[in-house]
């Protein structure tokens, strides 16, 4: 009985994670996020919560179609954290209308409403984006835009 050594059972183990690829191919997944695409622009899904802002409940779940088409390069995906912006409507409003105006940006999500941990104080923006690497100028602009947000920030939010 032959040994395998631990060191390269550890490196078999980490290829064979990291090479974990989804089990279709990239139309595929531009597919899922047409038909997501198409769920959310539908006028018979949306509804409309205090504030105004349209949302949908059950869309398709299209992260990982995002994560793939990320890991095969097809999108970028980026993490944002402005330490400077604060979460407010404002901010919120403007992210959304330009995502919205912006074909490249694919999908957007910032500082959820529900949290398992919620701190004090006022609460830093936070936002993820997926867009084709077309969109990187657009992306530019939307962070410049939420940074705007941040230079008058003492001004408006004290507390912060």
């Amino acid at each position: 009985m032959t040994r395998t050594p631990f060191a390269l059972s550890i490196a078999a183990m980490a290829i064979s994670f990291l090479g974990c690829e989804s089990p279709h191919d990239s139309s595929w997944h531009w597919n899922r996020i047409r038909e997501y695409t198409e769920f959310i622009n539908n006028p018979k899904n949306l509804q409309h919560d205090e504030h105004g802002f349209a949302y949908v409940t059950d869309p398709p779940d299209i992260m990982p179609s995002l994560y793939a088409l990320d890991r095969k390069g097809e999108i970028i995906h980026i993490d944002l954290v402005f330490p400077n912006v604060p979460k407010t409507e404002e901010v919120t409003r403007y992210w959304l209308e330009y995502v919205n105006a912006a074909p490249e940006i694919i999908y957007a999500t910032a500082n959820p409403s529900y949290v398992d941990y919620k701190t004090k104080g006022v609460e830093p923006f936070h936002m993820n984006i997926w867009f084709k690497p077309t969109g990187k100028q657009k992306v530019k602009r939307l962070i410049a835009g939420i940074e705007d947000f941040g230079a008058n920030r003492k001004a408006l939010y004290p507390d912060f």
